[in-house]
Parts: structure tokens; sequence; C-alpha cells
């Protein structure tokens, strides 16, 4: 009877954790939808958006951890290719994609977010979103129309649709022109005005250049939206402190911090474009701010690899220990959100068998002698 009650007694105290360790927002957030997409390692002579994946990263944490968002119902694409935009988003013939097959009617509050290489069409003047396997002189062909995108999303029976662009559609980017023989001027895209039931924040104006920020390891705009997200944002001057973030207060807090940051580090002008309700709320301010790339540069949200000098060559592959029974083949290290919303550590560790042959992990083969 005592070892039943202390059962019961431990079940309910783990129980009771739990609850405090969900997002408070999991309720609303039960059937909401992400498309999240970081397009970082360009094919050919396209340069490389280096944070576009931290970027990804720190939003899916966001969404997940303070919104409530379920990791099910988020698309987590990495260096994303034509075919799986098209995939997720539908063509100019069917809005029905992964994404429309995942919303439920009238209750999915949906948010896309996309971290990489905007151009403009030569020919055509629209603004496309570049998949990695994309040229960009040729984006009319094999890109994503930004009006397609818009198109396709409004069409969708959602509570609400909200749009995060981290790119600029210029034609010019941080490390040089994206389209050969061509000024900017020449090929400044007409970025689409969106329907009247989505709400839109992109990086730039169209005829700007989305700035990365190098200290924090994030695309300038991406960095300070998610700051603006956790509260930066609700704080005055920007907001009113009610905990809750509009699309108004967000505009405000980049309008100030993101436009000041790009000028004073860079000489540029960089200003968010704004599109949809003022009094669309964008986020809330959690009571602890989640620990996500964008607030601890060199740390993942969930994970991460042990890097070089730690058995480990760069990216996270490991090295092969030659003259060894044993190797390591995986080594990762986990932060682990506690039931207080404090993070642990927990190290795995994961052996292979020698390269030549051998038992079980742990075994010793008897000596052939």
């Amino acid at each position: 009877m005592i070892r039943r009650f202390l059962l019961l007694t431990l079940c309910c105290t783990f129980m009771i954790a739990a609850a405090d360790a969900a997002p408070k927002g999991h309720g609303r957030h039960r059937h909401s939808v992400a498309v999240i997409i970081g397009n970082k390692t360009y094919q050919g002579r396209i340069p490389d958006v280096a944070f576009a994946h931290r970027d990804a990263e720190a939003m899916k944490a966001y969404l997940v951890q303070v919104l409530g968002y379920r990791e099910g119902n988020i698309i987590d694409l990495r260096d994303a290719t034509q075919a799986e935009f098209l995939s997720a988003f539908g063509n100019d013939r069917t809005h029905k994609g992964k994404l429309w097959r995942m919303i439920r009617e009238g209750r999915s509050h949906v948010t896309v977010f996309y971290s990489g290489h905007g151009v403009p069409g030569l020919e055509d003047k629209r603004g496309y979103l570049l998949p990695v396997n994309a040229e960009a002189d040729t984006a009319e062909i094999n890109g994503y129309p930004v009006d397609l995108l818009y198109r396709n999303l409004a069409q969708l029976d959602a509570a609400s649709v909200t749009v995060y662009l981290d790119a600029c559609f210029s034609g010019d980017s941080s490390q040089g022109m994206l389209i050969r023989a061509a000024s900017p001027v020449f090929v400044q895209a007409t970025v689409p005005e969106a329907a009247a039931s989505l709400t839109v924040l992109t990086a730039a104006s169209a005829d700007q250049v989305a700035s990365w920020d190098e200290e924090n390891r994030h695309g300038l705009f991406s960095f300070h939206l998610l700051q603006a997200l956790q509260g930066k944002a609700d704080e005055a001057p920007f907001g009113d402190g009610d905990g809750q973030v509009t699309m108004a207060e967000t505009k405000a807090y980049l309008d100030e911090e993101m436009t000041y940051a790009a000028r004073r580090r860079f000489g540029r002008v960089q200003n968010a474009s704004a599109q949809g309700s003022e009094d669309t709320v964008l986020g809330k301010v959690p009571a602890e701010p989640v620990q996500v790339a964008a607030l601890r540069p060199g740390v993942g949200p969930r994970q991460r690899t042990v890097g070089p000098g730690n058995g480990f060559r760069e990216g996270g592959v490991p090295e092969r220990r030659h003259g060894s029974r044993r190797h390591r083949e995986g080594r990762r290290q986990e932060l682990v959100p506690g039931a207080a919303g404090r993070w642990r550590h927990r190290l795995h560790l994961r052996y292979a068998a020698s390269r030549r042959g051998g038992g079980a992990i742990g075994h010793r083969r008897p000596d052939p002698r």
C-alpha cells in the first residue's frame, strides 16, 4: 500500500511539473501549423547565406517553446529545393500542397518563416524566393514567386496567416550581386501586396540589402524580430507592456533598433516592410526568454554538435581513430528543458564496434591463439 501511495505521488508530481514546463500558449496553438525554411548552402556561384540555418532554428524554438506549436505541425526545411517549395505551398494551378493538407479549417494559425536569398526576375521584375538549386539569373524559371506565395496562402481557410521573410529582392546581397551583368537599379523588383487576410513582415524594402549580424550570427532582421517577439517590442517606448506583442509594436521596434543597427554597423539603410493590421498579435512575452540561438550565440536551441578538437571534424562529422578497437561514431550534447524551465545537460555517447569486426558493444573477442 505504501509503495502504491509513493508511486501515485511521484506520478502526480511529474504531471504537475510537466504542466508547468509546457508552453502556456499550447491551447490556442494546438492546431497551428508552420513552414520554416532556412536556405544557407547554394549551388554554383551563388554565395551562401551564412546564418540562415540558425535563423530557422531560432524561429522554430520560439514557436514551439513560447507559442506552443507542436513540432509535428511544423514543415521544417533546410536548404529547400524548388520541388520542396512547390510541395509545401503549391504552384500556380493549385494551392493544395503539404501546408493545405495539415491545417484545420478555421482553427489553424499559420506561420511562414524564410531566411535565404531573394532575387528579382530580369524580365518580369517580380520578387522570387531562391531555392538552393536555382540560378539567380533565371529566377522566372526556377525561383518561387513571392506573389504566388501570398496568393496561395490567402486561399487557405486558416484562422490567421503570418509571414516573415528575411530576404531582400534587390539582386544584391552582403556578399555581392547575385545576378551577373546587371545593376540593382536595373533589376529592382516590384514587391507584391499581400491579401488583406495576411500579415507580412520582410527584412528590407525592394531596393535595399538585408544585412547580416556577424556578432550574434543571425540575419539582422531575424535577430531583432525575435527580440521584439519575446518582449522588447512590448516595452516602452514601443509597446504598452500588456504581455502581448502586436504588429504595430514590432514594426516600431524594428524601425528603431534594426534600422539603427544597419546604419551604424554597415552604413546602409535597411527598413523592414510591413503589411497587415497593426492590431494583429504576433507574439507573447514569456515569463523567461527561451534559450534560443538568437540569445546565445554559438549554441543551437535544442542541440549542439561537439566541434573540432573533440573527435569531430567541421559540421559534426566524427573522426575515425585508427589503431583503436573502437571509435566514436557519434556524440552530441543536448540541452533539455527541466520542469522549472531551466536547462540541464545530457550527454549521449554512442560507440560502434571496431572496423575489424567483433561482437556487441562492450564484448571482448576471445584471443585467437
